[in-house]
């Protein structure tokens, strides 16, 4: 009966996943927050990078095997770090990412990253190995910048140092600047009244975010408990009848 109750508890929580995560690609869902949307809304920058994705596996495998597994083409489709074009959108007081910046209704990928609580910093390619491991570069780029929350550190690569320190200043301005609007100390005109509307949408869309995240964090709780009563053996009789 127990494991009735857990399975169909997490069985819940999966769905509840599957359809929020599928309101991404959904017009009902993303209207106003697509790419086309925010660029015809005046934003403070925007331009095409390569962001990192790497397995926590991976970063922590020793060198040697990191460097095993770039030579085997098999494994490194697997389990090496990729380089993954998006386009990146500073709007407001969040900054979104997208897969491409002409899709009609496409949402942004992963969640909006609010400016108050954002560090940024140009990282050296030897500092990011030490973080992540070994990672190529793809032609043509060659200075990565790294984004920090409370929460994720992110890396994304450009063509020079110009494009990074281009995106640092606007960044760091930005970031002021929602801190001032947020305090309620900003002059109206001094920024587009449309701004207060999507920074409404990027707020609901990072609430949406960490629900996923606190419904698949209790899933892997609840995954983790029924993982212990399973190796403690069967309840005695009455138990959870």
């Amino acid at each position: 009966m127990i494991r009735q109750r857990i399975s169909a508890a997490a069985q819940s929580i999966s769905d509840a996943v599957a359809l929020d995560d599928s309101h991404d690609h959904d017009p009902r869902f993303t209207t106003g927050l697509t790419a086309p949307h925010l660029l015809r809304a005046s934003p403070q920058h925007e331009g095409p990078v390569l962001k990192l994705h790497t397995s926590v596996f991976y970063s922590f495998l020793p060198q040697v095997l990191q460097s095993l597994i770039l030579n085997m083409a098999w494994l490194a489709a697997l389990l090496a770090p990729k380089w993954e074009r998006r386009h990146l959108i500073l709007l407001g007081s969040f900054l979104y990412k997208f897969s491409d910046n002409v899709h009609p209704t496409r949402g942004p990928k992963g969640s909006s990253i609010p400016l108050q609580t954002l560090s940024m910093a140009i990282v050296s390619l030897q500092a990011l190995q030490q973080n992540v491991g070994i990672v190529s570069f793809p032609a043509g780029y060659t200075t990565v910048i790294c984004l920090s929350t409370i929460r994720t550190r992110q890396y994304y690569l450009v063509h020079s140092r110009e494009i990074a320190s281009e995106w640092m200043q606007t960044l760091e301005l930005a970031r002021q600047e929602a801190i001032t609007r947020s305090m309620g100390h900003a002059l109206p005109e001094s920024f587009p009244k449309s701004w207060n509307y999507y920074d409404s949408l990027g707020a609901n869309f990072v609430k949406k975010k960490e629900r996923i995240r606190t419904m698949i964090d209790s899933r892997n709780l609840q995954e983790i408990e029924m993982s212990r009563l399973n190796d403690a053996g069967p309840m005695p009789n009455g138990y959870f009848s």
